[in-house]
């Protein structure tokens, strides 16, 4: 067999190999299968919106007559309004304004970007579980702003 004859031969091995990988049903497993933004698409409503306060405490934004809304598109687009109250429960700025921006899909976790928000955060990721977009349990009141949304 010459060079020639044994390039061409390993060249076809190795395809049928990356054939029979790349057909078989049993390659991808049930957690890797991601979602798509059709599937998660539409409008979303804060069900628990805390913040950062003293001494690892949290300031309840939503119990202060603030809201975040955040509506999904399945181009990755992503609008929504931001209210935070002025209010003598939460030391902060008060915001009533429109956001717009993208987001990422990466298998089951939505991360924003360009909102112009607090959503850009690095930390800021949101699991898709059950009709919410979840955002991880933190480990004390240090982390970013703390929020759940659930779909309407």
């Amino acid at each position: 067999m010459n060079f020639k004859q044994l390039t061409l031969s390993s060249l076809l091995l190795l395809c049928t190999i990356l054939l029979a990988f790349s057909c078989s049903e049993n390659s991808v497993t049930e957690d890797e299968k991601s979602l798509n933004p059709e599937q998660i698409a539409g409008l979303y409503n804060s069900i628990v919106f805390t913040a950062p306060g003293p001494d690892d405490g949290i300031y309840d934004i939503l119990a202060s007559g603030g809201m975040i809304t955040v509506r999904l598109f399945d181009n990755f687009e992503v609008e929504g309004h931001l209210l935070i109250p002025d209010s003598s429960d939460i030391p902060f700025t008060p915001i009533d304004d429109d956001f717009y921006g993208t987001f990422t899909l990466n298998a089951d976790t939505v991360r924003f970007k360009n909102t112009g928000i607090f959503l850009d955060h690095e930390f800021q990721l949101f699991k898709v579980t059950d009709n919410q977009l979840r955002a991880p349990d933190r480990p004390s009141g240090r982390w970013p702003q703390y929020v759940i949304f659930e779909k309407q």
